[in-house]
């Protein structure tokens, strides 16, 4: 059966705009939220094949075959009794059908699931307007008219999937003779394919498609089959949809006690005249056993009892469909359930990212670096500054000059530092900065994978394991790291660029002061002066170690005695900030946001919230149908 998918969903809010009625949307949208959360609950955890109570299969059947073509409001005028006859392999279906057809019409045979596909059995002047004016029921489905849909091996089944289709056939076409009258000409009847074997989870929507559209039920059991636990969970979850239900034992060879004893163990509310046994005879072919068992009381009384239920078709409709409707009231907080925990643990999971983020990586990377004692980048700020502060014509001679006298040296020592070391060079040293954001990102990574087992363990839902094992695998690392360090190179020259422009507002608010300017003019003439005997005496190596660091610490302390104190401390948070804010914008994009849609809910509690809403309209228009009126 094909789903409802989101862009279905688009769909219908498109088809609402253009003059469709909002029911319909909104029942459309419903049910993709349905099978959603079908999908969000078969991934918390593996199905149980059909002895889990499909909760959401027939909820959305519920939707698409009775509550959706409810909401026209030429549903009853239109749509005939429907009688399902469903139950496990080799429980009779077929043959109980064809009591009630009066003629051996739905095929018989005693190969195990032989029956995989929805099969209508109805009189031509009955005609399709049941399925056609209601598009919702077997969307996806293939049609056959007339003729069974073929079946599918084992092999076919697990390669490629159930291949959904149903069949509608007038009895009298697939069948000539007939050894009675039809228990009633005014219903649908419906073979429906089994629901007790392993491969039955390939068919399991359809089962559920043919049961939801009835408004009464037949499950056929046998003295061999009834204690199954398959049979007792749909039974439940039937009868908890007020669906008017009748169980056939078939094939019965025992009495009251075997009876009373089938009633004990489906623990049903079916009551005790619902209950029906229809013997076992032996015939040479399955036609010959038809032929007998409608001569027989038990059959009589079965087809009685049928035609009894459907002999007020428009009442029967309307009781059902209000069942449906108080099924789906009563469990939808159940049916979004997995939607909300999904929902919840994706918050759960953006809080911990965030948390770990801002408490590991950022604000860490604030008292480790910005406000440590390794933070050097306002020094740069006053180094440029001290390139501001050339006396005019004496300070370019001297500052050439220590250049001149530099560069060989510099040359002289990378030459001697290649015979000591060959011809690769060491790799360079990482400024203080890069060394703190290495480290915080290898702290924030271990503590989010840290968490997230001890989710897996305490949660269980498979997600936790999952992202843990994502987090420590090395295409995971190498990805974020990668990023993290092209975010860092593109941050740095925007940074030194706002360090130029620190400086340059700083010597421009020095201007403004002709002494003070006069003043650091003289002392960085003197460091320039000094650098150059240095450069001298040293070889070149570490002038800047030597010398800056004091010039830099003179030229503050100038700052201070002149009574800039607090404009420098400003211009200092200044350029502090921006840094936190550029590498809090790095690490927002490059390690919070991919690593947060690690685990991405396509939906969130406003989802719920509009699902509840869409829900109640739906179940409004409903109810009113149910009551004799219009939608």
């Amino acid at each position: 059966m094909m789903s409802t998918s989101p862009e279905a969903s688009s769909e219908s809010h498109a088809a609402s705009a253009a003059g469709e009625p909002d029911r319909f949307a909104a029942c459309d949208r419903v049910l993709a939220w349905i099978e959603r959360a079908r999908d969000a609950d078969e991934r918390r955890r593996a199905m149980d094949d059909a002895v889990a109570e499909p909760l959401h299969l027939y909820a959305a059947s519920l939707l698409r075959m009775r509550v959706r073509p409810a909401l026209d409001p030429a549903w009853l005028d239109t749509d005939p009794v429907h009688v399902s006859l469903f139950g496990g392999t080799n429980s009779g279906k077929s043959t109980l059908l064809n009591l009630l057809l009066g003629r051996s019409a739905a095929g018989m045979n005693v190969t195990a699931r032989f029956s995989q596909h929805p099969e209508a059995y109805q009189l031509a002047s009955l005609g399709d307007a049941w399925l056609t004016n209601f598009p919702s029921r077997f969307e996806g489905y293939r049609r056959y008219d007339d003729q069974h849909p073929p079946r599918q091996d084992d092999a076919d089944l697990e390669a490629n999937g159930y291949r959904p289709a149903f069949a509608r056939l007038d009895p009298n076409h697939v069948c000539a003779g007939a050894d009675a009258s039809p228990a009633t000409t005014t219903a649908v009847f419906w073979d429906v394919p089994d629901f007790s074997t392993e491969e039955a989870r390939y068919w399991m929507s359809a089962v559920l498609d043919a049961v939801a559209l009835a408004d009464v039920i037949l499950l056929a059991v046998t003295d061999e089959s009834y204690a199954d636990a398959r049979v007792a969970t749909l039974l439940a979850m039937v009868s908890r949809a007020d669906a008017r239900i009748h169980v056939v034992v078939n094939k019965v060879a025992g009495g009251a006690a075997l009876l009373a004893d089938i009633r004990a163990k489906l623990e049903s509310d079916v009551p005790a005249d619902r209950f029906h046994a229809v013997p076992f005879v032996r015939e040479g072919n399955p036609e010959s056993r038809v032929a007998a068992l409608l001569r027989t009381d038990e059959a009589a009384a079965f087809r009685r009892a049928v035609a009894e239920e459907t002999r007020d078709g428009l009442e029967r409709k309307r009781t059902a469909l209000a069942g449906a409707v108080r099924f789906l009231e009563e469990r939808f907080d159940a049916l979004l359930a997995p939607l909300s925990a999904e929902a919840e643990a994706a918050a759960r999971w953006e809080a911990i990212v965030e948390t770990v983020t801002r408490d590991e990586f950022l604000d860490r990377y604030r008292s480790d670096y910005l406000n440590g004692e390794r933070y050097g980048d306002f020094n740069q700020t006053l180094v440029r500054l001290m390139d501001r502060l050339e006396v005019p014509g004496v300070g370019e001679l001297v500052r050439a000059l220590r250049d001149v006298v530099r560069l060989p040296l510099h040359t002289l020592t990378r030459f001697v530092r290649r015979v000591v070391r060959g011809p690769k060079a060491a790799p360079p040293k990482p400024s203080p900065e890069h060394e703190v954001v290495a480290a915080r990102f290898d702290a924030w990574l271990a503590t989010l994978r840290a968490k997230c087992e001890d989710l897996a363990e305490r949660d269980g839902h498979p997600m936790w394991t999952k992202i843990a094992r994502d987090l420590g695998s090395a295409e995971c690392i190498d990805r974020l790291a990668s990023a993290l360090e092209t975010g860092y190179g593109e941050y740095r020259p925007k940074i030194e660029a706002e360090i130029r422009e620190r400086a340059e507002e700083i010597y421009r608010a020095i201007s403004e002061k002709p002494v003070l300017l006069n003043t650091l003019r003289g002392a960085n003439l003197a460091v320039d002066t000094a650098a150059i005997v240095l450069v001298v005496k040293s070889g070149g190596i570490n002038w800047s170690d030597a010398i800056l660091g004091p010039a830099v610490a003179g030229v503050r302390r100038t700052l201070f005695e002149a009574g800039m104190e607090q404009y420098l401390r400003h211009q200092e948070a200044r350029l502090k900030e921006s840094q936190f804010r550029a590498i809090e914008a790095i690490a927002l994009e490059h390690l919070r946001a991919p690593v947060r849609d690690l685990f991405h809910a396509e939906f969130d509690r406003e989802d719920i919230r509009r699902a509840s809403e869409d829900f109640a309209l739906v179940a409004a228009s409903a109810r009113r149908v149910a009551k004799g009126g219009q939608p």
